[in-house]
């Protein structure tokens, strides 16, 4: 098979335009298959409520604090880019990260909600975040503050999936928690979505029930 080689200066600065797009494409996906894995948070505080807060509650504690010190001190902050720079954005290698806010979101909705609430809300913003991710970049090709319709529509029918079956009960009454959460994902809000998404799920799933 013949390499596709980028000899002329314009056609180096396509390839490299190129290969940019790929690596943070693949980066993204790297990152939402983590985020993915967030589903054990739910399913372990549905399966074992008070030993897994036992655990979760320090840990996270301990995470947001190396999340702290390696942003205050440059030997911790160049330690944590060795073993996690290539999962970072840009823009997170100075400021917390999307996993930062994600740990923080669960522990507030797990403060915040009864635990069913809680729950439903985490199982959303793992699950249906991460569809948002898969679907948006591999069928997206318009872009709406950053989103693509394909993304917002997989998250919507993935949420509304996932809380009218783990509540068991009339699908249209989860209809609202869905399209909120889908709002939160699409539009430009100054807080991470990993924060909002989850909080603001559950407090529509806990006005609606």
């Amino acid at each position: 098979m013949k390499r596709e080689t980028c000899s002329k200066p314009d056609s180096r600065d396509g390839c490299n335009k190129k290969m940019e797009s790929e690596r943070i494409n693949r980066t993204e996906l790297s990152r939402k298959a983590v985020h993915l894995l967030g589903v054990l948070i739910p399913i372990l505080y549905l399966r074992f409520e008070e030993e897994f807060l036992c655990l979760f509650l320090p840990l996270a504690a301990l995470f947001f604090t190396l999340e702290l010190l390696r942003l205050k001190i440059a030997a911790v902050g160049k330690w944590y880019l060795l073993l996690f720079g290539r999962m970072l954005r840009p823009d997170e290698q100075d400021q917390p990260s999307g996993g930062f806010y994600f740990v923080l979101g669960a522990v507030a909705t797990i403060l915040l909600f009864p635990r069913d609430i809680a729950i439903s809300a985490l199982l959303v913003l793992a699950v249906s975040d991460s569809a948002a991710a898969f679907i948006g970049q591999r069928y997206g090709r318009r872009q709406i503050f950053g989103k693509t319709p394909a993304g917002s529509s997989a998250f919507f029918f993935s949420a509304w999936f996932v809380l009218a079956v783990y509540f068991g009960d009339n699908p249209l009454k989860h209809l609202p928690a869905a399209l909120l959460g889908t709002l939160v994902e699409a539009l430009p809000w100054p807080l991470n979505d990993n924060l909002t998404i989850p909080i603001m799920v559950g407090l529509a799933c806990w006005l609606m029930l």
